[in-house]
């Protein structure tokens, strides 16, 4: 492949269809300073005979590994990678035609991390989803750690050791707690769109309860001090966890949480409507 400043890393796991898209909202960039990384997770359907049609650009790698989890696809795109700059985009999404020309236009060298706007579908409901400050755990920073809303200098995903293979759900968010404690990290945001992020959750293996339960409470072991300091985020997780339990039937389970999570931040009303509920049957 020619020699370019920016590696798109594509991690998929059966998801033939969808896939076509990704891949053309990067081949349609108005800009050919990209390469594009695809990592196959094991998949059992036709991944690999739709994406035959599109290697012949020459700009396009394709792999294949045994299914090992969306972590361990991304940082096996992280070691192929040649470019300075990576950019991570689900296999049901996309980017926007001018994303490589305005980061090229960029002095984007000048930047550890650089963050975008998104446009957010979930149904027939449509929304702008922009940066913002981030809590404590996040070190305060404005950005977004969406998939495919952020660009990284590789040598920061190197630095602190890219992805962890123990999580399969919200695993660019706990990247983006690593990074964002990086010590002068340089960041801009980008006041415009560039990605389109379709929430599908039945086609997103790792939206599963039992999934999330697993990455979640490991999550909050992995980070005991960081959360013990940022009460917002602690209350928040202690919730994700009791909402899981819930959904997954173990009540008790899930009344110790929501109690847990109220007690540490008492004005977060969700764990307290879930507590009265709880009470009432």
């Amino acid at each position: 492949m020619p020699e370019t400043d920016f590696s798109i890393i594509i991690p998929t796991f059966n998801r033939a269809q969808e896939l076509s898209k990704a891949i053309i909202s990067i081949i349609n960039q108005s800009s050919d300073n990209w390469n594009l990384i695809i990592v196959d997770d094991g998949s059992t359907d036709n991944t690999k005979d739709e994406i035959q049609k599109y290697l012949a650009t020459g700009k396009i790698n394709y792999v294949y590994q045994q299914h090992s989890g969306v972590s361990v696809a991304r940082n096996h795109g992280i070691k192929l990678a040649y470019s300075d700059y990576i950019i991570f985009l689900d296999s049901d999404d996309e980017l926007y035609p001018d994303l490589i020309r305005d980061l090229t236009r960029l002095d984007y060298k000048r930047y550890d991390v650089i963050f975008w706007e998104v446009k957010k579908n979930f149904g027939e409901r449509t929304s702008i989803w922009k940066p913002r400050k981030l809590e404590k755990i996040y070190n305060g920073i404005r950005g977004s750690f969406l998939s495919g809303s952020v660009c990284y200098r590789k040598e920061i995903l190197e630095t602190v050791g890219g992805f962890d293979p123990n999580i399969k759900f919200g695993e660019n968010f706990e990247l983006g707690m690593r990074i964002a404690h990086l010590p002068e990290l340089r960041t801009i945001i980008l006041p415009s769109v560039y990605l389109h992020y379709k929430i599908n959750l039945g086609c997103r293996p790792n939206s599963e309860p039992n999934s999330k339960l697993e990455s979640l409470q490991y999550l909050i072991q992995k980070h005991k001090k960081a959360y013990s300091e940022d009460p917002l985020s602690q209350s928040r997780l202690l919730y994700q966890i009791g909402y899981l339990n819930e959904k997954l039937g173990k009540s008790d389970e899930a009344y110790k949480f929501f109690k847990l999570s109220w007690k540490r931040r008492p004005y977060y009303l969700k764990p307290l409507l879930r507590i009265l509920l709880h009470q009432l049957k």
